[in-house]
């Protein structure tokens, strides 16, 4: 396999979601739990995930 052009190991990523009235306290939600990945040159990649109304699009 040639080099990656994106190379990820062990990549976690929290955030918190916001108190509400029917949630209660905040809570941290686990997005990615060590994903690890390579893409080579050429390769194919789709990100496929849950639409939900409101939210940002991923960030750094």
């Amino acid at each position: 396999m040639a080099d990656p052009i994106i190379k990820l190991e062990d990549v976690t990523k929290t955030y918190r979601s916001k108190k509400t009235l029917l949630k209660g306290a905040d809570q941290t939600v686990v997005a990615l739990n060590k994903v690890s990945l390579e893409i080579a040159r050429g390769d194919i990649f789709g990100l496929v995930g849950q639409s939900v109304a409101g939210r940002q699009p991923p960030e750094d």
